[in-house]
């Protein structure tokens, strides 16, 4: 059964970074990006904006079952029939790849992350809010379920989660798909503090940077113990935003503003208590921008920006209009008392 949960994982990932190479190839006017780390991290957070959203939908619309949300999950299938995003994924896997001491010693560091964390996810805190709310939507077919019975967490924001309803539809209680999910967002998080690091500076750079994060014991065992959980998703998000803010300003660059923009408020997509950061990084982010208005009105201006921004926020804005519909406040259980939610 194990085996078949990795191969069902590995079957996922590949859809996943299909569909964010496709959106990549979409908004990306200029062939070129950052270096290879950073452009399979982005790459893979893109996909998943994409791919959840459309599960998310799915659950709006009571057509959350596991032949339907497979097939948003799978998606990315079809997109490799374009030559282009076929030719586009194996070059940024395979091509130009430098056999050094660096190579190797990041590739054994996410060989040994991955077979250290290679267990059934270990239930605890909000490990179980997840687990409950995926199971709860999948006997119901939608996300429209829910009442001041049931525990408040499963109203909460819990975009990095939503991919343990393809395991849980197949293998039932079985969790090893769910804690390569939850390993998924960290092993993306070390593809992006890597790449960054080495681009800004070089790969040695990058190695301490990544074993910096790689050995944060919150980082490392999450999903270990009921006792140590991070979301993996928001440090993905976060530290994405952060970058590409920072990027936007030095390279006068409107794609990287754009990114810094979605991956900002994406943030938001995982916990409530993340607004306070995304405003802050919002806020510092533009304030930083050198030509803010210039950058802004080239996202207006460009199709291809202004609709994956609108996309992007359609699918962030479905979380609380679910809540809405079902509660009477967008923002529950924060606020409820303000906006009478279940007519308190």
């Amino acid at each position: 059964m194990n085996y078949w949960q990795l191969i069902t994982f590995i079957i996922y990932i590949i859809s996943i970074y299909a569909v964010g190479t496709a959106v990549y190839l979409y908004i990306n006017e200029k062939p070129h990006y950052l270096n290879r780390s950073i452009y399979i991290g982005e790459s893979f957070l893109l996909g998943s904006i994409v791919v959840i959203g459309g599960m998310l939908t799915l659950s709006l619309l009571g057509l959350y079952k596991a032949p339907f949300i497979w097939g948003i999950a799978l998606s990315g299938y079809a997109l490799l029939l374009k030559k282009n995003i076929r030719e586009k994924m194996m070059c940024s896997l395979f091509k130009g790849i430098s056999f050094d001491i660096p190579f190797f010693v990041f590739w054994g560091l996410i060989i040994f992350f991955i077979l250290r964390n290679y267990y059934p996810l270990v239930t605890g805190d909000s490990h179980n809010i997840y687990l409950f709310t995926q199971r709860l939507w999948l006997e119901e077919g939608t996300s429209l379920v829910g009442n001041e019975g049931f525990n408040i967490g499963i109203f909460t924001p819990q975009f990095n989660a939503v991919p343990y309803a393809l395991g849980i539809s197949i293998f039932g209680q079985e969790t090893l798909f769910s804690q390569l999910i939850n390993v998924s967002w960290r092993l993306i998080v070390l593809l992006l503090v890597f790449g960054y690091t080495n681009y800004r500076f070089n790969k040695y750079f990058g190695l301490m940077a990544m074993i910096l994060v790689y050995f944060d014991e919150h980082f490392f065992f999450s999903g270990a113990n009921a006792c140590v959980v991070i979301n993996g998703a928001v440090v993905a998000f976060l530290f994405a935003a952060v970058y590409n803010f920072w990027e936007a300003r030095e390279r006068n660059d409107s794609l990287r503003f754009l990114l810094a923009v979605i991956f900002s408020i994406y943030l938001m997509a995982n916990k409530y208590q993340m607004a306070y950061v995304m405003v802050g990084i919002l806020l510092m982010g533009i304030f930083i921008q050198r030509n803010k208005r210039k950058k802004i009105k080239e996202i207006l201006l460009n199709k291809k920006y202004l609709i994956f921004l609108i996309l992007s926020v359609f699918f962030l804005s479905l979380w609380f209009f679910k809540n809405y519909l079902i509660t009477g406040c967008s923002t529950f259980p924060a606020l409820a008392d303000k906006f009478h939610a279940f007519n308190w």
